[in-house]
């Protein structure tokens, strides 16, 4: 299954690419403009991990269910706590389950007339 959170992508794919390196981070995303940020939430840091290759492409490994929440830290942690907001007037995305798997993380690009460049939240 893939998922979709705004400029977020998950793609599932069969295996991991070799030549991967672990990097230690729970953010996938953090819009430049907005401050919000796509983060995975677990309940132990060992249920997922996160790789990138050696052009920045991130990659995902979850063990065991995970989350993805959209927004600020605050608006991410009133989530937690079971608050409901807003979505669209805060624009903010869905949260998702994310089941276990392997998964790539394309980067979004938009085109211009200057030509392509990356997606900014």
């Amino acid at each position: 299954m893939n998922y979709r959170q705004g400029d977020i992508f998950l793609k599932k794919i069969d295996k991991l690419s070799a030549g991967i390196k672990l990097i230690e981070t729970n953010v996938l995303a953090l819009g430049e403009i907005t401050g919000h940020k796509h983060k995975l939430v677990a309940e132990k840091n060992t249920d997922f991990r996160v790789y990138q290759n050696e052009d920045g492409l991130i990659y995902l490994e979850v063990l065991n269910p995970i989350m993805l929440y959209h927004g600020t830290e605050a608006h991410i942690e009133q989530q937690l706590r079971g608050l409901e907001l807003d979505l669209e007037k805060l624009d903010l995305h869905e949260q998702h389950k994310i089941l276990p798997g392997a998964y790539e993380v394309p980067t979004e690009r938009d085109y211009t007339p200057e030509g392509w460049r990356r997606v900014e939240d």
